[in-house]
């Protein structure tokens, strides 16, 4: 599906989203629904929350107050060395490796671990069953409705799932992630029977249990990756929590801090976390919805703070901005999903084949990050068994091959 579909006169969500409605002015139904959208009152409850459960972590003597799930990127580094330097808690570490991250991922997170005191468990997914799990699943969650967000939450409920389990079992009380306030979490929070509910009840949770029992049926049951909500345990379901949104996280904040741990911003941004993914499952997205797959995050932030900011270093790009910069990232995309020339892996090459893009995110050290996760298209591809859409489904013009000048992607 390519689509010529209306975009909301707010944000940056088309109508081919089947799950918004549209009023007679052109604003769509999550810019029409503010209780859905986080409050400054909704924000100071989940820090109060947030240091509630932190001091009851302290006073419970567990031997670990609090998993995270660390990646190697600065996001979860910096969790990491915050949980422990400010509230005094000492965090269990987590690194999830899905076999698609690069080795300097690991290496960041055991220094991080190692500069701050904390113990680490890298848990070491098999290769094939994620490949199932994707290659299955992917068309499943668009058979399910769940949005331009479908690819991503794939790797999302297994992570989850994972760290709840573990949680549980080895009694830790609390779970938190490196979710940002931009990648607009619907809740900071999650505890108790509404964290139970969640999990029961919850659109993307329900269909994505369903999708994993259809792909295996009960071979997981007893797993790790298996999080069930009413199965029976002599520990409570453990609390989960964003702390980065909750505190507003600064990014250019952090990477200071680490600096200051011995991880340069380059370690950082070469980490290749688990986002590197992004514009392989994008090229889904476009056909599905002629969206990225991280469209409603950026929507989100385009509708709470009127602008997007886009990596360490970028400049603040307003709604039409940000609609020329998804229309560039792309063509990018397409670029290196079905064009046969090469083009060589160097600042320079880049920024000549993508001039404006490299203009509107106005650092190059993102812009280069971006396009080395965007070359990388035709390899996941090949290692999840999973073939590229037919080009025309995806925007890629019939006669004169992959688009080459930027009026072309227009």
């Amino acid at each position: 599906m390519v689509s010529s579909a209306p975009i909301c006169a707010r944000c940056l969500l088309p109508a081919s989203i089947p799950y918004l409605s549209f009023d007679e002015d052109g604003v769509c139904s999550e810019c029409r629904a503010p209780r859905r959208n986080l409050t400054e009152a909704g924000q100071r409850q989940a820090e109060e929350a947030m240091n509630e459960l932190f001091a009851q972590a302290r006073r419970s003597g567990a031997p670990y107050h609090v998993l995270v799930l660390a990646s190697g990127g600065a996001d979860s580094s910096y969790l990491l060395d915050l949980l422990r330097r400010t509230y005094d808690l000492n965090p269990l570490a987590l690194h999830i490796a899905e076999d698609i991250g690069r080795a300097l991922a690991t290496r960041n997170v055991q220094r991080i671990a190692a500069a701050t005191g904390s113990d680490l468990i890298r848990f070491s997914m098999d290769a094939d069953f994620v490949k199932r799990w994707v290659r299955e699943g992917l068309p499943e969650c668009f058979r399910h409705q769940l949005g331009p967000h479908a690819g991503r939450d794939l790797f999302v409920h297994l992570r989850r799932s994972l760290s709840l389990n573990l949680a549980s079992r080895l009694g830790i009380p609390i779970v938190a992630e490196a979710v940002e306030l931009a990648q607009f979490p619907r809740r900071l929070v999650f505890r108790g029977e509404r964290h139970r509910r969640h999990w029961r009840q919850g659109r993307k949770r329900k269909a994505l249990r369903a999708i994993f029992k259809q792909i295996f049926a009960d071979q997981y049951d007893n797993s790790l990756y298996v999080f069930d909500p009413d199965r029976p345990s002599t520990a409570p379901l453990p609390a989960l929590i964003f702390p980065n949104a909750i505190l507003r996280y600064d990014k250019t904040m952090a990477v200071e801090r680490l600096a200051e741990l011995g991880l340069s911003r380059e370690e950082l941004g070469s980490a290749f976390t688990n986002t590197q993914i992004n514009p392989f499952v994008s090229l889904f997205s476009y056909r599905e919805y002629d969206a990225h797959v991280n469209l409603e995050h950026l929507a989100a932030e385009i509708r709470r703070d009127g602008f997007c900011r886009i990596g360490v270093g970028g400049r603040p790009l307003d709604r039409r901005a940000m609609l020329e910069l998804l229309g560039e990232m792309k063509r990018a995309t397409l670029y290196f999903a079905y064009s046969s020339d090469d083009c060589p892996d160097e600042l320079e090459a880049y920024g000549e084949r993508f001039p404006r893009l490299r203009e509107l995110l106005g650092h190059d050290e993102a812009f280069v990050a971006r396009i080395r996760t965007k070359r990388m298209v035709r390899h996941f591809s090949e290692y999840f068994g999973i073939p590229l859409p037919p080009p025309e489904e995806v925007g890629v013009p019939s006669a004169g091959g992959i688009i080459g000048s930027e009026s072309e992607a227009r």
